[in-house]
């Protein structure tokens, strides 16, 4: 038998978690662009 409740209680941390992974993703990208930036100068 599923515990809905316990689903929707958990639906919170499944949202924080998701939100720090788009966060990582950002910083990632981020930190490739500015790379790409200081690199692509230097030519």
């Amino acid at each position: 038998m599923i515990n809905y409740m316990a689903f929707v209680d958990n639906l919170y941390y499944l949202g924080m978690g998701m939100l720090g992974i788009f966060v990582a993703i950002g910083i990632i990208v981020a930190v490739t662009l500015l790379l790409n930036l200081k690199i692509s100068k230097n030519k």
